[in-house]
């Protein structure tokens, strides 16, 4: 009874919290530039021009396109998120009934899964669910293989990360095909090749529509020099964070401590990845993302580790139960895996608190202030990158400073946008200076400065400066990562004195 009742509860609870956060979240920068993609770039230029400036496949663009383009309000992005992330819990908690009831229960509540990859609505929303399908079909990979290539199809579409984890789990399958662990008389020959095929072709595809272009205004910040230390650096980083976290908080001694036993909990979760013949399912997978991490990483793609970690357990556990004398192997792992989820849990806490409290990014208050004094029937213009928060609220792009083709509200990678990027490897502070003078030299009527992308800041202090400027409202946020703030997103608006 117990088991058939506390799924339902477990996942009645999940809705409730990400609901809640939902509704408290403003959403930032990542969010609003793919809702505007989504909205304003026809299906055709979004595949064809704008995804290779933005280094993110397709599927969540055209997931998104559906309600954007339909007309419904910027809010509808987080319950598409919302709705996915369900999708995934309930599968979870339905269909990998094998993996034990504690992980199933704790696992919806974890930093990732109930805040930073469903509330901060990304398209990394998507890999649980289809991480979650494959661990349910991995054993009958053969059998089913059409489906099997599906997803992983699928899973490549979401992210160049996804795309990692899918090339690693379909050169598994060729090596278990070829070291005779997936017997031949269970594939379909006809499925195989086509199969293969297709999914040949559509890495292909996302390799030619991802490929950086030569005008991509942060061409200067891609460094494609790999070494062996930039490998280990970033792999033992996210090795710490997922397991734990928070080391570079405590004194040495005690991160040294934390750190041993870190990697000794570790050891003991490969040893069990191992015996269930599973050990590959992470490895493989983790050294296809490794060479992407180490190009660019961003604090949130530690969670694509965590759930390939998470998607090997659980093929362990879909597989036969231990023997008797192995059982307390598995306890130890469950124990291990349960002191983790709930430092997890922790952190989705304190982040959704923070949240519910505070102002995660000025841009909703921001865009409030322009709709009730009507500043976008003025001319209103813009400075700083993080402007680009504020036109999902509105039907069209609201800065008449602001003009790429289509009259779209997005923001433009490439070097035809005028606009230039607040980063001393693209942009020298004198050319922002030259970029702002020649701006203010057309009188606009007001002027949002946005705060919170390295050298934007500059605009503002500039406005601050100007006699025939003055400011009228200052909308403040601060991003949050798991227990501490850390990214100002800020907007000041500047009205044009009148004489």
């Amino acid at each position: 009874m117990t088991s058939r009742v506390v799924p339902w509860v477990v996942l009645v609870l999940y809705v409730a919290v990400v609901a809640f956060a939902a509704v408290a979240h403003e959403p930032w920068w990542d969010e609003a530039q793919a809702w505007l993609l989504a909205r304003d770039a026809p299906v055709s230029d979004l595949v064809a021009v704008h995804l290779s400036y933005e280094g993110h496949p397709p599927l969540w663009y055209l997931i998104l396109s559906i309600p954007a383009k339909a007309g419904l309000p910027y809010g509808a992005m987080k319950w598409a998120a919302i709705l996915i992330a369900l999708t995934g819990v309930a599968f979870l908690l339905f269909r990998l009934k094998n993996v034990p009831l504690a992980v199933r229960v704790l696992v919806p509540f974890s930093f990732f899964v109930a805040y930073q990859f469903t509330v901060v609505a990304r398209s990394y929303v998507l890999v649980p669910p289809l991480l979650w399908a494959l661990a349910a079909i991995y054993d009958r990979r053969a059998r089913l293989f059409p489906l099997f290539v599906f997803l992983l199809i699928a899973l490549s579409n979401v992210s160049v990360h996804g795309l990692g984890i899918a090339g690693g789990l379909f050169l598994l399958f060729l090596i278990d095909l070829a070291r005779r662990r997936i017997a031949f008389s269970e594939l379909s020959q006809r499925a195989f090749l086509g199969g293969t095929l297709l999914f040949a072709l559509n890495s292909v595809f996302l390799i030619v529509i991802l490929w950086p272009p030569v005008n991509l205004k942060t061409g200067p910040l891609v460094d494609m020099s790999f070494s062996a230390e930039r490998f280990a650096e970033v792999g033992l980083w996210i090795l710490r964070e997922i397991m734990w976290g928070g080391l570079d908080e405590m004194s040495n001694a005690a991160g040294i401590v934390v750190l041993l036993l870190l990697l000794t909990a570790f050891a003991l979760l490969m040893t069990f990845l191992r015996r269930r013949q599973a050990l590959l399912v992470f490895l493989i997978p983790t050294a296809a993302m490794l060479p992407v991490a180490a190009l660019y990483f961003g604090l949130w793609h530690e969670g694509l580790f965590f759930f390939v970690l998470l998607f090997a357990l659980f093929v362990a556990w879909q597989r036969t139960p231990a023997s008797p004398e192995r059982r307390s192997l598995d306890f130890a792992v469950l124990c291990i895996l349960s002191i983790v989820l709930l430092r997890h849990i922790q952190w989705a806490a304190q982040s959704i608190r923070y949240d519910a409290t505070q102002p995660f990014t000025g841009s909703r208050e921001t865009a409030e202030f322009i709709a009730r004094n009507h500043l976008d029937q003025a001319r209103l213009f813009g400075a700083g990158l993080r402007c680009v928060e504020i036109q999902p609220y509105f039907p069209h792009n609201i800065f008449r400073n602001y003009a790429i083709p289509g009259n779209a509200a997005f923001w433009d990678w490439s070097t035809e946008n005028p606009w230039p990027l607040g980063n001393a490897k693209v942009t020298s502070s004198r050319e922002m200076g030259q970029w702002f003078y020649q701006t203010m030299a057309q009188r606009p009527d007001f002027v949002v400065a946005a705060i919170g992308y390295r050298m934007d800041h500059l605009y503002a202090r500039a406005l601050i400066r100007r006699p025939d400027y003055r400011l009228i409202a200052t909308f403040s946020g601060v991003t949050y990562w798991k227990s501490k703030q850390i990214e100002i997103i800020a907007f000041q608006i500047f009205a044009r004195k009148r004489t």
